[in-house]
């Protein structure tokens, strides 16, 4: 059983997965991602309930897929987004997509959870086609906020508290091209209202970033 079922969800998110992921955060990351790619298959891995998935069926130019390590979420998922977007339970290194199947792959807030790096991205090329986009967020702990970051992360899942620069070279050390990345700022205050900016140019002091990569 996966250690990523309901259980993790409550303990991470509090009940609160849908105040946290707002639609006006989903529509931000959105529109950064259509900057670069307007439509084609997009997996979204590690889908949780589906925001992102969500967000993207609006633009209506995707054919959608997710999947999510936990039998949980994706049930959840499965609900709120219908025939929407096709799901299955799996993995980065267990689902089975054939090379080049994607034009989009989006981890958000995945790949700190994944111990082999190399790996991973590997295997992100490998779905992806040649010339196709990589989409990732994931928490810093450097800068001016990274004690803050450190001292409110309560995921022990999270192997690789690194800060932004270390991500920016782990994709170019992979053979990504960075195409843009910029700052996130993402606050839930006071157990009642998700706090969402984001900004290339407070990039330096976000807690967290995206950044959107094509293979070379």
């Amino acid at each position: 059983m996966s250690d990523f079922e309901q259980g993790y969800f409550e303990d991470i998110y509090g009940g609160d997965y849908d105040r946290r992921n707002p639609e006006y955060k989903t529509r931000g990351m959105m529109d950064a991602l259509l900057r670069f790619e307007t439509g084609g298959r997009m997996v979204d891995i590690g889908c949780a309930y589906g925001a992102f998935l969500k967000q993207a069926s609006q633009a209506g130019t995707f054919e959608l897929y997710g999947t999510d390590i936990s039998a949980h979420a994706v049930e959840v998922a499965q609900q709120r987004l219908g025939d929407a977007a096709q799901l299955q339970v799996g993995g980065l290194f267990d689902s089975e997509f054939e090379p080049g199947f994607f034009d989009v792959v989006c981890l958000f807030d995945v790949i700190e959870h994944i111990e082999d790096q190399d790996a991973a991205f590997a295997r992100i090329r490998e779905f992806l086609r040649p010339s196709g986009l990589l989409a990732l967020t994931v928490p810093v702990y450097d800068g001016p906020l990274g004690r803050v970051v450190e001292a409110l992360d309560n995921d022990p899942t999270h192997l690789h508290k690194i800060g932004r620069r270390d991500w920016v070279q782990a994709c170019r050390s992979r053979d990504f091209e960075v195409m843009h990345w910029f700052g996130l700022y993402r606050y839930f205050v006071g157990g009642r209202v998700y706090a969402y900016y984001q900004s290339r140019f407070g990039r330096r002091w976000a807690p967290a970033i995206m950044l959107l990569a094509r293979p070379r």
